[in-house]
């Protein structure tokens, strides 16, 4: 009982135009796609505040927006199109670059249809057993690098260099048996931690580091069910952030999965028409992201939190637009935009 509501805030929530039990073909509507990419938050806010002012005959003393996942994106929506309007930003693993995040799934599913043993469970390709032979192996590489052998990886960029999956973990001379990882095996996970790449090499997502979470059930979840599932990744990218939508693709998700291709169908997602006149990325991530002025200028605070092992967001692509922002900061984003640490901002 320590929600905002229950500690004397006034409060509204969002469910950004869908419900949890998400119906993607909201992607077909122009105007749904950009409120559930930044209108939602724009229409809400001075709702919210209107509605304060006629219960308490004042405005809102301050005013804080928050959120995980989809959430934390909208966070960091706000802090660049709303800055204005708020005095605190709290963004959870924000997904701010999540058109290309789902994309990277559907890149993941194909790496894990390789080494599957049953393609209808991309799990038997990185069994659970399998799992935690590689994170103890990570563990024994990368715990104590922060000085405290305490079952985390807290030294991320240490651990990039300490530990390869490919001298690691033991090698399968035989069949699998949860004690060793086929060469394949070994390739496709490297590949899905590397990130989505088209037939130029060119990366198209981030990467993301190693880290012991990969044992986790909500990894494997996204990993194997939401990268081909009907209610997430191949939906999401097929039918809400692409340009044409496929309203098709419902029928066989796995199947889009499987056969997306990098050259051709991701740069849908920077594609517009005379129907969808914003494409993916404009309507889902902030705009100038490092560029916070507004919201500096204010002396408003902004924390963002993320984790190393988080399953669809890589904290690369997080800490890569920290370090722009620092730049953009002239090395004084600490101090004026509240990080608590490289993994932890």
């Amino acid at each position: 009982m320590t929600n905002a509501l229950d500690r004397g805030f006034a409060v509204i929530s969002s469910d950004a135009g869908h419900s949890a039990a998400q119906n993607p073909l909201f992607g077909m509507d122009p105007q749904a796609r950009i409120d559930y990419g930044y209108g939602a938050v724009m229409k809400l806010t001075p709702m919210a505040k209107a509605l304060i002012k006629a219960g308490y005959g004042k405005g809102p003393d301050r005013s804080y927006i928050g959120g995980s996942s989809n959430g934390g994106r909208h966070a960091m929506v706000a802090s660049a199109r709303f800055a204005k309007d708020y005095d605190g930003v709290l963004a959870n693993s924000p997904g701010f670059n999540l058109p290309k995040a789902a994309a990277a799934q559907l890149y993941t599913a194909q790496q894990f249809r390789k080494v599957a043993t049953d393609t209808n469970d991309l799990e038997t390709g990185f069994t659970l057993q399998e799992r935690q032979l590689v994170a103890q192996k990570i563990l024994d590489r990368c715990d104590a690098l922060d000085g405290i052998v305490d079952g985390l990886v807290q030294d991320i960029e240490a651990c990039r260099g300490a530990f390869n999956i490919f001298d690691h973990v033991p090698t399968c001379a035989a069949s699998r048996d949860g004690a060793c990882l086929t060469a394949a095996q070994k390739s496709a996970i490297d590949a899905m931690y590397d990130g989505p790449v088209n037939s130029r090499g060119e990366h198209l997502y981030a990467t993301q580091p190693y880290d012991p979470g990969l044992a986790t059930s909500g990894w494997a979840s996204w990993k194997f069910s939401s990268s081909v599932g009907t209610a997430r990744d191949p939906v999401a990218v097929g039918i809400i952030f692409q340009v044409p939508p496929n309203p098709a693709i419902i029928a066989d998700t796995r199947a889009f999965a499987f056969n997306y291709n990098f050259d051709i169908d991701f740069p849908k997602l920077f594609a517009t028409d005379a129907t969808y006149t914003e494409d993916s990325l404009s309507f889902m991530t902030p705009p100038n992201p490092t560029k916070l002025d507004t919201l500096r200028d204010r002396g408003a605070k902004m924390v963002v939190v993320q984790g190393a092992s988080d399953g669809v967001f890589s904290i690369d692509d997080t800490k890569r637009w920290y370090d722009e922002l620092n730049a953009e900061n002239q090395g004084k984003a600490a101090t004026t935009i509240n990080p608590t640490s490289s993994a932890a901002m």
